[in-house]
């Protein structure tokens, strides 16, 4: 198993890049979780939580990812509902989180957007990445549609003092929120969808060389039958004609037993024949 997925130029080689450098994209939202708490004002405490929660969460979209991919290429069974349960309560339970450790949750800080909007593509993002293979692209966008007017949502609260500049700030949470998950989205189904695409083409090629086999055997035992049926049946005929004559004490049964020998000699020259 090991010695296929490691040999380059094989499917096991493509799959494992192709599923490495999803996995890393969602080993490496953690990162992004420490880098908004240095960026950020934060209670240490609700901190820890936070960072806490990011990780395990990271561990269980992985877990949920490589499962919805078994899924998808039809190589293995659905994922456990506790699975996506886990996954779905660790993102609620980060943007609650992170409401606790930032101090300004919903207010942002000059032209930067708020810690709400982050904290919501940190957590929500990767939970939609690891469903990828296991909802259509309909519901796909759906969700992501619905995140992001949630990611959105979360900055309602913001003061300003300009009903204008708060509008624009809810329509450009929605747009980077739905732009960014969007091309996560669509990176991880292509990558699925490619390699659904070189499962089928490799199990295609199996088949297809299985197929040739039989198919080179069915024509090996046709030959050999048409070379030695009918020389098995005349050295019978002969050889019980033989036998008939050796009982009347005729002299010729001694030539059909040398004739019996040339076929099989013959027999034996075509049979080496047909298996160069």
């Amino acid at each position: 198993m090991w010695r296929r997925w490691n040999e380059r130029g094989s499917l096991g080689w493509f799959e494992w890049r192709t599923r490495a450098s999803v996995y890393v994209l969602l080993a490496a939202v953690p990162v992004l979780a420490v880098v908004l708490g240095v960026q950020h004002q934060v209670r240490v405490p609700g901190l820890a939580v936070f960072l806490l929660l990011s990780v395990a969460q990271a561990g269980v979209c992985i877990a949920l990812l490589h499962a919805g991919l078994g899924r998808y290429l039809a190589a293995g069974p659905p994922p456990n509902r506790w699975l996506v349960a886990s996954a779905a309560a660790l993102t609620a339970a980060g943007v609650l989180a992170g409401a606790a450790a930032f101090p300004a949750f919903t207010q942002p800080s000059g032209a930067a957007y708020p810690p709400s909007f982050l904290v919501a593509m940190i957590f929500s993002g990767p939970l939609i990445l690891a469903l990828t293979p296991l909802l259509s692209l309909r519901a796909l966008t759906a969700l992501v549609v619905v995140s992001a007017a949630a990611a959105s949502g979360l900055t309602a609260s913001v003061g300003r003092s300009g009903t204008g500049d708060h509008g624009d700030l809810l329509i450009a949470v929605s747009l980077v929120y739905a732009l960014y998950v969007g091309v996560g989205v669509l990176t991880c189904r292509s990558s699925a969808s490619t390699l659904r695409i070189m499962s089928e083409l490799d199990r295609s090629r199996t088949a297809h060389a299985r197929l040739s086999v039989a198919e080179e055997r069915l024509r090996f035992a046709r030959d050999l039958h048409d070379v030695l049926g009918r020389n098995l049946s005349l050295i019978a005929v002969q050889s019980e004609l033989a036998a008939e004559l050796a009982r009347r004490g005729d002299q010729d049964a001694a030539g059909q037993m040398l004739q019996v020998r040339q076929v099989a000699h013959e027999s034996l020259r075509e049979m080496r024949a047909v298996v160069s």
